[in-house]
């Protein structure tokens, strides 16, 4: 029995399976997580290695080389970068799509283990992180309050933090700004020389006396009990009177050397929110967790802490990365329901009763809730991609449907029985609609083989709507003809109405028309796709569009070894500008770097010095301001004054949300070479060349300005001579800096002990040359007797890839699509002489383009092979799919025309777009053949006669089909909230192929049919 009979015969057995399904969906969707995009960890390892104070060029030789030589070894490597700055080395290293991360981790702490040796022992510890959404964080607050500076971050740090990392879901919470504790011992120099202490002895005498001593176990009648000494620091005093050595038999305590404070850290970064003093918070989820429900949990924890609060504590959101979601994800949904709306609208348009309306409409909820089953049982969440391909399914997933309905309804004329006509009206279109179902699932099978950020996102916009056309189909072939049996009345009227019946005497006129003249329209047809396919090289092409968004961020940068209070004189430029312009609710800003703030600068992420602030904005959404991202930053643009040194940089936060965090400039050059002054030249001649392009804005270069320092050269001679070795020497400078002598523990805290000259021993050059050196055999002499001091110029940042030394040059665009900003930056460059072993190459988008068209071009190939093998299949035959694959070059020309009428690029979404429509396009073709094939099977009738009654026939289905299709994506299409850049560039693709594939299908496909086979007819007559 097939399905169709099943379903008219056992309507009861048909209902309990459809209230499965139902019961099903309900309880798998409020189970899906919500999130901005699918969960993607990008294959990235990053090595960072701290070894303080130690300059760039020293790190570069002494750690990145070794490290970057290490991972080299490990499988499955793509391509290493490194950056080397003072005091830090970070190698980034990407391995092939694939790769498991946990197994790379492992193998490059093998491989470090190996070149330990090789390394110096007094570096840091190493750490090796992955790179995934999670390292984006979910919330940030600036905190204000009327209370000290002291006490609001003493109120962050014991009320707020707790709390906030107590909240199921987080990983992580970070505070920013306010003056840190810290108990500093400030030693005097001439106390230290005149007793012959050096600085070391301290330092290991106040950690050697700040323990807490393990002693075992003893046992005291049935009790047993463990020793323990407790040696730890319980107040200031114990540090003053800790014994540091003897001279000639009396003790010297730390207080003899210098004074204890309990003080604060130096000043080196503040943090303010609206222009006020404030903590900054940020906190981060655990990997693979629901985005929208911890940050809504962390919300509503934050909203019921802040109002116990003493002082008048205020926070204020500059980020809430679940909001975002929400807002873009709504923005999709809606897009979807009134899709799903103006979708019915049409079928009863054509329709004209509402009996087959609500059996078709009923096909959108049923085909939906089923689809979120097999999205459910795969673990998806409910995110952007998912919800695209929702609301591209609302329109397709009536295709079926329609064309059942619409030939059971032709036979309810013919037969006058509502079960039979619902029967055979879907076993006469079942296996058409079957072959165009899986045309179009067939297109997706091509991105299991694509790799990259192209297969992990889209992959899941496959899954979604290949569900949902599967179950379109099942819900066709089942729940309609059931639905119709028991709704179809025997005297509904099957008249069509006058607009349709004069449409379609229209369309045959013109078709036995254009059946006269075929080489012209042959020649019409194949002068508008060539003219389609000539316009292509002019069309704009950028890699992703550029997402509004309700949050933005930029960094502030001065030269180096500008002090940080020239640095807030440019960051309060910015706030004047923030604080007058609509469509801002709040903004915090961090000048100079942060605790950590190296290893962040060094991937992008921070200030990484006094001359350094980055600024994060929180923005009111898009429907309730009527200031653009562009026209704000803009607007900050020209409040800042022209700066020789520096500048404002954005960061596109649209598209770091879309990769996951994974965002760099979209305008990157980069230039190889070995020597770092020549690189310098030829990178800053670049940067001022793109400058002048049209459409480049932030032009900047990776190479900063060196930053000034004092070199303590030792005189190797006179020190051996004096009998003083190196690290003697070198040991006395750590008195300058400053070093560590353990925690003093407080209420459960720990604040750091620091030893250090005072201030009037270390404020000059001339008294660092005074600063006293002890060699082990008791003697003491002056740095400067064995050093000279000479002001240098050290480069801050060091940059290689692939282990070749590289200076790029960066910018963003705006106003203009990237194609033709790289064109003006091509043009420039041309002009630009490069010498001997020094070459020039593109990064970031236009990288990501010329991958994404590799890509697209193996997709599209794969996706058009596998289309020709279902209908090759269904048709028994070669030639009559050839015939229905002309519709996709037909449906090119839409495409092209209606992506340049609306100022859309050739783009990554657009080119899923394509590819989808590739499936779509060739199903009005394939029910138009496979009718004809019947008539000419089953009626016997000519060639001609049935090319010409089935494309009047079919005339109804295909444009109900097409329309529906269209105008369930036409609110996506048209939506200018946010997240809609991306998802309707998607619409538009396939609304313009689908428009102009159906318009020119309706001829060009019957003419091509009409003349093959009747050549093959001939042939076959000659033949006999």
């Amino acid at each position: 029995m097939k399905l169709p009979d099943f379903s008219v015969k056992r309507p009861v057995a048909i209902s309990m399976l459809v209230l499965i399904v139902v019961v099903l969906g309900l309880t798998a969707l409020p189970r899906m997580g919500l999130d901005l995009m699918p969960d993607i960890t990008f294959p990235i390892l990053t090595v960072v290695t701290p070894y303080q104070g130690v300059s760039s060029e020293e790190i570069e030789n002494a750690l990145t080389r070794p490290i970057e030589s290490a991972v080299a070894m490990t499988s499955n490597v793509s391509k290493i970068n490194s950056i080397s700055m003072e005091g830090l080395s970070v190698i980034m290293a990407e391995y092939s799509w694939g790769t498991q991360m946990e197994f790379a981790a492992q193998d490059v702490r093998d491989q470090l283990e190996m070149f330990a040796p090789m390394l110096p022992e007094d570096r840091g510890d190493t750490q090796i992180m992955k790179f995934d959404a999670s390292m984006m964080p979910i919330g940030g607050w600036g905190i204000t309050g009327d209370v000290s500076y002291e006490e609001l971050r003493k109120i962050c740090e014991d009320e707020i933090e707790p709390v906030i990392q107590q909240v199921p879901g987080v990983s992580a919470v970070y505070l920013f700004g306010g003056p840190e504790r810290e108990i500093r011992v400030e030693l005097e120099k001439d106390k230290l020389e005149a007793l012959r202490i050096p600085p070391g002895l301290v330092v290991a005498q106040l950690a050697s006396s700040n323990l807490n001593v393990p002693g075992g176990r003893i046992q005291e009648g049935y009790r047993e009990l463990t020793v323990k000494g407790t040696g730890e620091f319980t107040s200031i005093d114990d540090l003053k009177n800790t014994l540091i050595a003897n001279r000639e038999g009396n003790p010297i305590y730390v207080s003899d050397l210098g004074e204890v404070l309990d003080t604060h850290k130096e000043v080196r970064s503040f943090t303010r929110t609206n222009s006020a003093p404030s903590i900054m918070i940020m906190a981060f989820k655990e990997t693979s967790v629901n985005t929208v429900l911890v940050s809504g949990r962390v919300m509503k924890e934050m909203k019921k802490l802040i109002s116990s609060l003493p002082g008048n504590i205020r926070y204020h959101t500059y980020l809430d990365q679940g909001d975002m979601i929400k807002q873009v994800l709504s923005v999709t949904l809606n897009s979807a329901l009134w899709g799903g709306l103006l979708a019915i609208l049409i079928l009863f348009i054509f329709l004209r009763s509402w009996r087959p309306t609500v059996v078709i409409a009923t096909a959108i909820p049923l085909s939906l809730l089923a689809t979120f089953l097999p999205l459910y049982a795969a673990g998806y969440t409910i995110n952007f991609v998912v919800l695209i391909g929702v609301a591209l399914g609302v329109g397709m997933i009536v295709d079926s449907s329609i064309v059942v309905i619409e030939n059971s309804f032709r036979q309810l004329g013919i037969t006058g029985d509502p079960k039979l006509a619902s029967a055979i009206g879907a076993k006469q279109v079942g296996m058409a609609i079957t072959a165009s179902t899986f045309t179009t699932v067939v297109v997706f099978i091509p991105l299991l083989f694509a790799g990259g950020v192209v297969g992990r996102i889209f992959t899941q916009l496959a899954i979604t709507v290949t569900s949902a056309l599967i179950c379109s189909l099942i819900v066709a072939l089942t729940i309609i003809p059931m639905l119709g049996s028991k709704l179809f009345k025997v005297d509904t009227s099957f008249a069509e109405p006058k607009w349709q019946v004069a449409l379609n005497e229209k369309y045959r006129k013109l078709l036995e028309y254009a059946m006269e003249r075929k080489k012209k329209v042959a020649i019409f047809a194949g002068l508008v796709v060539l003219i389609s396919i000539l316009a292509f090289p002019f069309m704009p092409r950028e890699y992703f569009p550029s997402m509004e968004m309700a949050f933005m961020s930029l960094d502030i940068k001065r030269g180096i070894g500008t002090p940080i209070e020239e640095t807030d004189r440019l960051v309060k430029i910015v706030e004047e500008a923030l604080e007058g312009q609509e469509g801002i609710v709040s903004y915090s800003g961090m000048v100079g770097a942060m605790d950590g703030g190296g290893a962040d600068s060094a991937i992008g992420t921070g200030p990484s010095g006094p001359h350094e602030a980055s600024f994060f904005i929180s923005l009111k959404p898009l429907r309730e301001r009527s200031s653009s991202e562009i026209d704000i930053k803009n607007t900050i643009r020209r409040a800042v004054p022209e700066i020789e040194d520096g500048g404002v940089e954005f960061m596109d936060m649209g598209q770091a949300m879309m990769g996951g965090g994974q965002a760099g400039s979209p305008i990157q050059i980069k230039v190889y070479g070995p020597d770092i002054d020549t690189l310098r030249e030829i990178t800053d001649s670049i940067r001022d060349k793109i400058s002048k392009v049209a459409g480049v804005v932030d032009a900047s270069t990776t190479l900063e300005a060196g930053s000034p320092e004092y070199t303590f050269a030792i005189n190797r001679a006179e020190a051996s001579r004096l009998g003083y070795t190196t690290s003697e020497i070198a040991g006395s400078l750590g008195s300058v800096r400053g070093m560590r002598a353990g925690n003093y523990r407080e209420k459960g805290k720990e604040y750091p002990i620091s030893v250090i000259l005072r201030e009037s021993d270390r404020d000059t050059v001339r008294n660092i040359s005074q600063v006293p050196v002890f060699s082990n055999t008791g003697g003491v002499i002056s740095l400067g007797e064995v050093t000279e001091a000479r002001e240098t110029v050290a480069p801050v940042r060091l940059e290689r890839e692939d282990r070749r030394r590289v200076v790029t040059v960066t910018a963003n665009y705006e106003g203009i699509k990237f194609s033709r900003v790289h064109a003006g930056v091509q043009r420039a460059i041309d002009t630009v002489r490069l010498p001997p072993g020094y070459t020039l190459d593109y990064g970031g988008e236009a990288e990501d383009l010329n991958e994404m068209f590799t890509t697209l071009m193996q997709l599209f190939l794969l996706a058009i092979l596998f289309i020709y093998m279902v209908m090759a299949a269904q048709f028994e035959s070669f030639v009559q799919p050839l015939m229905i694959m002309a519709t996709i070059p037909l449906a090119w020309v839409g495409v092209v025309w209606l992506l340049l009428l609306t100022g859309k690029s050739i783009s990554m979404p657009s080119g899923m777009g394509i590819l989808i429509l590739f499936g779509i396009v060739v199903n009005n073709a394939i029910v138009l053949i496979d009718y004809i094939n019947q008539l000419r099977r089953d009626m016997g009738m000519k060639i001609r006669e049935a090319v010409l009654e089935a494309s009047s026939v079919r005339l109804r289905p295909i444009l109900m089909t097409s329309a529906t299709t269209v105008m369930g994506m036409v609110p996506m299409a048209i939506s200018r909230m946010e997240g809609a850049e991306i998802s309707s560039v998607v619409s538009i693709a396939i609304i313009g192929g689908l428009v102009a594939g159906t318009i020119l299908t309706l001829f060009v496909i019957p003419l091509l049919y009409d003349t093959v086979e009747s050549h093959f007819e001939k042939k076959k007559g000659a033949t006999t």
